[in-house]
């Protein structure tokens, strides 16, 4: 029923050429006539006019499979690091340390902390599989750094600092949101 030469879309990922799986259901019960049951997830695959490539179909499936590959590693490492953070401050806080010279260090690794789902989240814009693990990861790393630094550099105030990645993280779901949710397809 779906007109040939064209693509699929679906209204759950608002992308020509990419469905998901949830929308199968729906789209069955669409094509028999079928009232979708309200509680059900998804909605049913329609026809939207133009060619999309296979190369760039391809492409996206080879992201999808390495960022699944990959985002159990990165949640791994991103675990580690506060289970090594809140233990220092726990263990600074017990001796009744003052933090002393671990203060500003221990700062900027709850800013890294923050920091991290904004670095991930960017990583979108490149194409992971073609960077390969290493320097994906890497890159990851870097992108944090930067950010941390970012803010260090250009706020004095550690809540100020906290305050600004929050926002930016709002501000990069948000425009990317309303620019078409691209960066929410293959990110960690």
């Amino acid at each position: 029923g779906f007109e040939p030469g064209g693509s699929l879309a679906s209204a759950s990922t608002r992308r020509r050429g990419t469905v998901t799986l949830p929308d199968v259901a729906p789209t069955v019960l669409d094509h028999y006539g079928d009232v979708t049951h309200p509680p059900m997830v998804g909605r049913p695959w329609f026809s939207a006019p133009g060619h999309h490539s296979l190369a760039a179909a391809v492409r996206f499936d080879r992201e999808a499979v390495f960022v699944d590959a990959a985002t159990s590693g990165a949640v791994r490492v991103f675990i580690v690091f506060q289970i090594l953070v809140y233990g220092v401050a726990v263990t600074l806080f017990l001796k009744r340390s003052r933090a002393g010279r671990f203060g500003p260090w221990l700062e900027r690794a709850a800013l890294a902390m923050v920091a991290w789902p904004l670095a991930t989240y960017l990583m979108g814009i490149v194409d992971g599989h073609a960077l390969g693990f290493a320097a994906w990861g890497a890159a990851i790393g870097a992108l944090d750094l930067a950010l941390v630094v970012a803010v260090s550099v250009g706020e004095r105030a550690p809540l100020t600092r906290l305050l600004l990645l929050n926002a930016a993280t709002a501000a990069l779901v948000i425009v990317d949101l309303v620019m078409g949710g691209r960066l929410q397809m293959n990110t960690v």
